[in-house]
């Protein structure tokens, strides 16, 4: 392996340091704090850093009442969810930092069931997933388990569910949080 030279790594952050301050590269910033953050870490003028809030429109019709009764029939035939089932809507990408491993060891290390009126869907898709899937197969309750895989019928999902979880490990921000609030769902989160 080659070792790299310290002085010609110093040079590069030197030359880029001088191309985000010279050029007419802008910075969206996300919160007051990140856009202090920077401003100060990388020195940049604050006319280069717009800042753009995460949120939601909730007059969005996504966020409305309306609902697609017939997408919701078919969804509930499809998973077998029935009037007295509490249905769970897992929303995440499978990495690591959303937590799917430590949520589902937690219930195979300490044993634990669900009632069988308890289903979670696990909506998202990523380098996990054969990982997930090997560990929600041990679960007794594996049958209750639903793998939605990517989806743009998330509303959908966010309509049918009671509850939303995002047990992160961390977090930068939580949008499903705000979706869940947006649907009128009761949500549970960690980080």
């Amino acid at each position: 392996m080659h070792k790299i030279n310290r002085s010609f790594i110093s040079g590069i952050y030197v030359f880029l340091d001088k191309i985000l301050k010279t050029s007419k590269t802008r910075f969206v910033a996300v919160s007051s704090d990140e856009k202090t953050k920077i401003a100060s870490v990388l020195e940049v003028d604050n006319s280069k850093i717009y800042l753009v809030h995460n949120g939601i429109d909730f007059k969005s019709p996504n966020y409305t009442d309306r609902i697609n009764r017939e997408e919701l029939y078919q969804l509930e035939k499809r998973f077998s969810i029935v009037k007295d089932d509490f249905v769970i809507l897992y929303p995440a990408l499978f990495l690591e930092a959303k937590g799917h491993l430590n949520f589902f060891r937690t219930f195979l290390e300490n044993k634990l069931s669900l009632k069988s009126q308890i289903k979670i869907l696990l909506a998202g898709d990523g380098p996990l997933r054969a990982e997930i899937r090997a560990m929600v197969e041990q679960l007794p309750f594996k049958d209750q388990v639903f793998f939605l895989g990517f989806t743009e019928q998330i509303d959908t999902y966010f309509q049918m569910a009671h509850a939303i979880i995002l047990p992160s490990q961390n977090e930068a921000f939580g949008y499903v949080l705000l979706e869940a609030m947006a649907h009128k769902k009761m949500n549970f989160a960690t980080n």
